[in-house]
């Protein structure tokens, strides 16, 4: 029996396999907890974050954005 089962972690409705949520939590990344019955995440900040555009020629001003 395939012992693979699919949680849904985020409210953008990414799902992540359970073994690859428990590597995340045992690398310190992610705590969760669950809600509802369903597993949440206790620090859902993105490993990245969009910081805007750092040249001034490629900027959304004026484009209509």
């Amino acid at each position: 029996m395939n012992k693979r089962y699919f949680s849904r972690v985020d409210k953008t409705g990414a799902i992540l396999l359970l073994e690859d949520l428990q590597k995340l939590v045992h690398a310190g990344k992610r705590e969760v907890h669950t809600e509802n019955g369903q597993l949440a995440l206790k620090n859902p900040k993105p490993d990245y974050a969009f910081t805007g555009c750092q040249n001034k020629n490629n900027s959304a001003q004026g484009r209509g954005f």
